[in-house]
Formats: C-alpha cells, sequence, structure tokens
C-alpha cells in the first residue's frame, strides 16, 4: 500500500496515510469480525484474520496463502502500473504552487502548526473515533 500510495504525490505524506489508513481499516475489520463470532466474509478480507484460516497448528491449509498472495499483489502491480506512467521523482497528482506571501492570520507560529497539521489531526480524530465506535458497539455492557 505504500508502494502504491506513493505514486500520487512527490513527498512520502501520502504513502504514509494511505497505509495508516489500510492497517486501520483491517485492524476495523478484524474488530467486527471478531465480534461477530470470528466466520464472518470479513476474514477473508483482512490479512489480521488470514492466520484462522491457515491454521498452521491444526488444518495446515496452506492453499489459503495462494489466495492471499494474489490479494497483496494488486496493490504492488497497480504500483508498478502507475509508476510507469509518471516521471521519476514527481507524484500523479502535480504539486499545488502557494501565494509567495503569507495570509496575515498564518503569521504566528500556532496558526501556522494548524494549517500544517490540521488534515493529520482529523485524520486522528475520524480514527480513534471509529475505533471507539467499533469497539464500543460490540462490548459488553454489563446486561
Amino acid at each position: 500500500m505504500g508502494a502504491f500510495g506513493a505514486q500520487f504525490r512527490e513527498s512520502t505524506g501520502v504513502a504514509k496515510g494511505l497505509s495508516l489508513v489500510a492497517v486501520g481499516l483491517g485492524f476495523l475489520m478484524m474488530i467486527v469480525n471478531n465480534g461477530s463470532g470470528g466466520y464472518t466474509v470479513l476474514r477473508w478480507i483482512t490479512p489480521m484474520t488470514w492466520h484462522r484460516l491457515t491454521q498452521p497448528l491444526a488444518g495446515n491449509h496452506g492453499w489459503f496463502l495462494l489466495f492471499f498472495m494474489v490479494i497483496i499483489s494488486i496493490p504492488a502491480v497497480a504500483a508498478f502500473k502507475l509508476s510507469k506512467s509518471r516521471d521519476i521523482g514527481a507524484g500523479i497528482i502535480p504539486s499545488r504552487l502557494g501565494p509567495a506571501e503569507a495570509k496575515p492570520g498564518l503569521k504566528s507560529p500556532l496558526t501556522l502548526a494548524w494549517r500544517l497539521y490540521k488534515r493529520s489531526f482529523l485524520g486522528w480524530f475520524i480514527g480513534v473515533g471509529a475505533f471507539g465506535a467499533g469497539i464500543g458497539s460490540i462490548a459488553n455492557r454489563g446486561e
């Protein structure tokens, strides 16, 4: 997923963000799968539950690894295809040029920090909120 995300921009931020989103969604799907008994269709989608399908110490169903290799190769092949259609050192999405001078509201360090990190903050806020909602929805209420 990191190699796939690295094709879009010049910086590594998109690659890191896409990888974190993929891992977060994987954990969320694992939590939902485990909360539903562990035998939902989500066990085929998230890598965090693939060990249940292979059963390395019980059933030794190694042929499931072929399915996993196909799923894993999809973003790798897509990253390779995208890398052939872009310039070296540039991303598919071109960088935006900003204004030459900052707005008056960006003169303090706090406003600059908010402008630089608000997407990351909001992403983490939404991710932690979704994680908390997932855990809260399957938690035993003591009834």
